[in-house]
């Protein structure tokens, strides 16, 4: 795991030093090497963590002794063992025994499409002299950052905002939009950033920078409508063999490693693979709260009991408030997701004991594991009659307009995922639209009013093409957005931060491939979410911890803006008073925290963002 940047100007030669403040910004991935490489007009940069061959011979950038093509690679590539086998009949070089050269030699026999043979995390560089022209390149899920900053015949990128920014060459004006985008989902989604100089190169994306100016296109799509039939023996044993390929790829490593451990089904099940695929127990590690009603550390500790892991566990305490400016400062850019405050202080726990941990994003992306995908189930009802009758829409207005729960459970799913012209109103958006009235200048509202909409309707179209039913195309656009915009730069923030490796096997893209090719009765039945995945963890847990209710990975974050964190928020929101006003309200925002406090009203959600964004604001004043 490494930060990367580069820079390249077919004008101009980049002087001596023009990464340095960018490189500075990202040793925290990297703290084992810092490396460049120049080339006519071009450079690259590299800051190691290392986690595969620890020799001199994996350090970056690397070079193709004979076509002099160079690259720099953030991540892992998990089957690089048994692609090496492949290419040793293309005559190529191998001088060290980790993943990156084996990209230099896939590069040279397919070109851009080798990131198609690639399997894992990964945001790489590649500068080839020979065609003039830089390729970058993302994961199939978005792991793996990347932001690049394009102008005219110029091109910079790095991993991560916070370190591109400190170029001296870019532009720091904020994206209205993106700030808008920000207080509805709470992160600002790809390829939008903070900075509208600034943009995130999409997941699954190979884009080509040359003389004839920047190309990108998509080389993978997830796609859940070709099913397998199989009985459910049939789907649990191909489930089972293929969670544990993806464990013990993401086992090799040269340095130390464990699991991170909620006690929720997906992290346990990935703790009880590494159990039967080591000859020792491995390490876990999990956090509690003092609050009860948010701390999963009883059932973590039950887990590893169970599994006789080698268990760490930490309470976390109400002073680690004190780490929200810090860790505002290493996003770069607004970000509200309140797990982040808890990833980070497990990640610096784990970081203790190990190099790289096993964790268990992207389980309920797998198999439907959120409460609304059960309401969403409800939906084939809607969908089956528009289906039949697709220009009777008074049958559908009349299904919407029909009383009782099981109607008002209708009545959103038609409205959210049927009717176009409400797609717009999804709820979350529609809840928040009078707040933002509220809290918002005029001028700011005004101007971005249609954002939400804009960035959504895409999506939703895209999901039609990727899924048949509205369970399906739920899982595709959550896939597609929160899952690599929000959960997945959550984990890689809070873990890099730390020089903490996480790798995560409900990732693995065969993996994904095959749960997307699997009939919906083996991912929800009734009110059971992700069922295959519980069947599967009812082979060696107890009932009571399978099906218990799904709690969060989150904080009493409303509490503590009445209690703890107020003054906080008070010293907050001051400090970054001039940036605020020109988006925001001061006196509403000032009301609506004093009714907050008062419990008058909960504005838990929006004060949180609020203070997010003013703390991103003060924390990254400077370049």
């Amino acid at each position: 795991m490494c930060g990367i940047a580069g820079h390249l100007d077919f004008d101009t030669a980049p002087r001596p030093g023009i990464l340095d403040p960018v490189l500075e910004r990202l040793r925290h991935r990297g703290p084992d090497r810092q490396s460049l490489w120049f080339g006519p007009n071009m450079v690259l940069g590299h800051t190691r963590l290392a986690i595969l061959d620890l020799s001199p011979a994996g350090n970056q950038p690397m070079v193709d002794p004979d076509t002099g093509t160079a690259i720099v690679f953030n991540g892992e590539m998990y089957n690089f063992a048994e692609l090496r086998e492949e290419l040793r009949d293309t005559g190529y070089p191998f001088r060290s025994s980790g993943d990156t050269e084996v990209i230099l030699a896939l590069y040279r026999k397919f070109g851009t499409e080798a990131v198609c043979h690639m399997r894992g995390m990964f945001a790489l560089g590649i500068w080839d002299p020979v065609r003039e022209r830089l390729i970058l390149a993302r994961d199939r899920l978005g792991q793996k950052p990347l932001f690049y900053a394009l102008r005219g015949r110029r091109i910079v990128f790095a991993s991560e905002i916070r370190a591109l920014a400190a170029h001296s060459e870019i532009d720091r004006s904020v994206d209205p939009v993106a700030v808008d985008l920000f207080f509805s989902l709470e992160c600002i989604p790809a390829p939008l950033s903070i900075h509208t100089a600034i943009r995130k190169l999409p997941p699954a994306h190979v884009a080509v920078f040359d003389r004839n100016g920047w190309t990108m296109e998509r080389y993978w799509a997830l796609d859940y409508r070709p099913k397998i039939d199989l009985s459910e023996r049939e789907a649990l044993d191909g489930l089972t063999k293929a969670l544990d390929r993806a464990v013990a790829l993401r086992m090799r490593s040269d340095v130390p490693f464990g699991a991170l451990l909620s006690g929720g089904i997906d992290s346990s099940l990935i703790a009880e693979s590494m159990v039967r695929l080591m000859d020792r127990p491995p390490k876990t590690f999990s956090i509690g709260f003092t609050d009860r009603r948010f701390d999963e550390s009883p059932h973590a500790r039950r887990v590893a009991t169970i599994l006789g892991t080698e268990h760490h566990e930490e309470i976390m305490p109400p002073t680690s408030l004190e780490l929200l400016p810090p860790l505002a400062r290493q996003f770069g850019e607004p970000f509200a997701d309140d797990a982040a405050l808890a990833t980070f202080f497990l990640c610096r726990m784990a970081r203790q004991e190990v190099t790289v941990a096993l964790g268990g994003d992207g389980g309920d992306e797998l198999m439907c594991g959120y409460p609304t995908f059960v309401k969403t189930r409800l939906a084939r009802l809607a969908d089956g009659i528009l289906s039949s009758r697709p220009g009777r829409l008074d049958t559908l207005d009349s299904l919407a307009r029909s009383s009782g729960p099981s109607a008002r459970v209708r009545r959103h799913i038609i409205s959210h995922w049927l009717r176009p012209e409400l797609k717009p109103l999804l709820r979350n958006e529609a809840r928040l639209a009078p707040v933002k009235d509220r809290l918002f200048t005029a001028d700011f509202r005004t101007a971005t009013r249609k954002s939400f909409a804009s960035w959504y309707l895409p999506w939703y179209a895209g999901s039609f093409s990727s899924a048949a039913n509205p369970v399906e195309r739920l899982l595709w656009l959550d896939n597609q957005t929160s899952l690599p915009d929000q959960l997945l730069v959550k984990t890689d923030i809070a873990s890099m931060a730390h020089s903490l490796e996480v790798r995560c096997p409900f990732l693995d893209h065969p993996l994904i491939e095959y749960c997307a090719s699997l009939p919906l009765r083996f991912k929800i039945q009734g009110r059971t979410t992700k069922y295959l995945l519980k069947r599967l963890a009812e082979q060696f847990l107890p009932t009571d911890l399978v099906h218990r209710p799904k709690q969060g990975f989150s904080m009493p974050v409303g509490q503590w803006l009445r209690g703890p964190m107020a003054g906080f928020l008070q010293d907050a929101l001051g400090s970054s008073r001039d940036v605020l006003r020109a988006y925001i309200n001061m006196d509403a925002l000032e009301t609506m925290a004093g009714e907050h406090s008062k419990g008058q009203q909960d504005h838990t959600t929006i004060l949180w963002r609020t203070l997010n964004f003013a703390l991103w604001a003060r924390e990254n004043r400077n370049p």
